[in-house]
């Protein structure tokens, strides 16, 4: 199709490869919805508007012919200059698809404080938002269902959400997409398959298990069983996860590579705030874009992991700048036979950490 195109060469997040991207071509579903087909120019004198009614769903094929597989980014993707790519990396157990749909679920419901931020941000692709609201926030939010882990990706990483960012002072527009990949992918030799992603990212979030990183100090709540102890009554050892070490030193071994924006997030911190002053201080604060406070907040959780024996976990300090670290949690309640009350399903400071990010990229 010959609708004008940015010129700008851009990073494929899925291969690697450098495109131009007004050299991508246009694609649509088929009549059955399933294969993407290319898609004509408009029909004479019709209107973008209706254009898009016709096809309300489209995407274009990355160009690289040597590329493991087609596959496909979101129409709008390299529109707006350089895209901003999010991982979300850690074990298999911590969590990752529950916190990336509660901070995708605060990102579409919390308009008023974006705008406070001086952000709009909105879906980027129709297709992908609904897919994700059926598959992940409408069960999670809705049910209450505590969703399955991330499945293991062995060739072409599939994007798991993508916004269109606008700054509301600036006018400055941008794409940005979130990954979330398997941990069990990661190998100290390298990125394989799924997860080769993280060599075009901006920003990551690691997130900590406090069941494994503090397990002595992530007790369940009065009259429920935890794991803080063995099956002799002895205290539990934290348990690191080597999935931190993958990305840093996979990511260090790269010649000439950008330095990159990161935090560092204890996850489920709702296991800790019963048992630990500072995550009871910060959990119920609603300051999710106050940057001021976030200095301290790193100091705290810097201490708390240190002191508890998992400075492991702080190894991305090393490795990363700027870089922060945040008590939060994903739903703000424990799950019971995989099911969460819906009632108290509140997400806990899922967006600060996100924040912080963007304000490093110089997004805010």
């Amino acid at each position: 199709m010959s609708r004008s195109r940015s010129s700008r060469t851009i990073t494929c997040p899925a291969c690697l490869s450098s495109i131009r991207w007004r050299d991508t071509t246009l694609h649509g579903l088929d009549e059955d919805h399933y294969w993407w087909t290319p898609v004509d120019d408009p029909r004479p004198g019709e209107s973008p508007a209706r254009f898009r009614a016709r096809h309300p769903f489209l995407k274009r094929k990355c160009t690289d012919p040597q590329a493991v597989g087609a596959h496909y980014l979101p129409d709008r993707y390299g529109d707006f200059g350089d895209p901003i790519v999010i991982g979300v990396v850690g074990g298999a157990t911590v969590g990752k698809t529950v916190y990336v749909t509660a901070l995708v679920h605060s990102l579409l419901n919390s308009a008023n404080l974006l705008a406070d931020a001086g952000l709009t941000v909105l879906p980027l692709d129709p297709l992908m938002h609904r897919s994700f609201l059926d598959l992940n926030i409408s069960p999670l939010f809705h049910d209450g269902v505590d969703l399955a882990g991330t499945a293991t990706q062995t060739t072409i990483p599939e994007m798991t959400y993508a916004v269109h960012i606008v700054n509301n002072t600036t006018g400055r527009q941008y794409a940005l997409c979130f990954y979330d990949v398997a941990g069990e992918e990661l190998s100290r030799t390298g990125f394989p398959g799924g997860s080769r992603y993280l060599h075009a990212a901006s920003g990551l979030i690691f997130l900590v298990d406090p069941g494994k990183a503090v397990p002595r100090a992530a007790k369940w709540p009065r009259g429920h069983h935890h794991h803080s102890v063995d099956g002799s009554g002895r205290p539990l050892a934290p348990i690191f996860d080597p999935t931190f070490d993958a990305i840093c030193h996979g990511l260090s071994a790269v010649p000439d590579r950008p330095v990159i924006p990161a935090a560092i997030v204890v996850t489920k911190s709702d296991l800790l705030q019963h048992h630990n002053r500072h995550v009871a201080d910060w959990i119920f604060r609603d300051d999710d874009a106050d940057s001021t406070s976030v200095p301290q907040e790193s100091a705290d959780v810097h201490a708390f992991l240190e002191t508890n024996g998992a400075e492991d976990y702080l190894r991305p300090v090393h490795h990363f700048r700027p870089i922060s670290l945040h008590f939060a949690s994903a739903t703000g309640v424990r799950a019971v036979d995989r099911r969460f009350p819906v009632d108290r399903l509140r997400p806990r400071r899922v967006l600060r950490p996100f924040l912080t990010i963007l304000r490093a990229r110089g997004v805010l």
